[in-house]
């Protein structure tokens, strides 16, 4: 199979389909995409809850903490001081840091 431009229904910008990118799709039993990259980000994005925040409390340490989920909602919330994920290793400046420990 070949690559194949497609034009995003959204935007109409013009994006590439892999021929590895139609095996995943075959493998998963979900057609092609009609929307390039950037507007199906966008569309995962307007799901997520980043503009509503709640005061809650860690439920470990007890600290004041803003979250994104509120009180009545069924996930838990902890404060995580350490090194994220991202960085590979590395900590957070400690300007940051202090920013969180005291909400």
């Amino acid at each position: 199979m070949k690559s194949e431009n497609k034009i995003c229904q959204n935007c109409k910008k013009g994006f590439i389909v892999e021929p590895d990118d139609f095996g995943f799709y075959e493998k998963i039993k979900v057609p092609p995409p009609t929307f390039c990259p950037e507007c199906r980000m966008q569309r995962r994005m307007t799901w997520r809850n980043e503009r509503t925040l709640h005061r809650n409390k860690c439920a470990k340490s007890g600290q004041n903490v803003v979250s994104c989920f509120s009180k009545d909602s069924l996930f838990t919330g902890y404060i995580y001081i350490g090194p994220h994920p991202s960085y590979r290793g590395s900590r957070m400046p400690e300007k940051y840091l202090n920013k969180f420990k005291l909400l």
